[in-house]
């Protein structure tokens, strides 16, 4: 997000406020989306990315990640 922070895009789907909007459910910062732009087409965190990648899994693998 423009914040900076992350967030699985299916929530961020479940969290917009509007076609055109995307608030960030830790600050409540708002990230406006290029019109036609979706969700799922926001780039991924890499670094993120590297903590929960599972060899062999497909995307269509549930992950289930514990927090700290």
């Amino acid at each position: 997000l423009d914040c900076k922070h992350t967030c699985c895009s299916v929530c961020l789907q479940q969290m917009r406020t509007s076609q055109k909007d995307v608030r960030c459910p830790w600050c409540r910062g708002v990230t406006k989306l290029p019109p036609g732009f979706s969700v799922s087409q926001l780039p991924d965190d890499p670094e993120v990315l590297a903590v929960i990648a599972i060899p062999h899994a497909s995307e269509h693998t549930p992950v289930f990640i514990k927090l700290p």
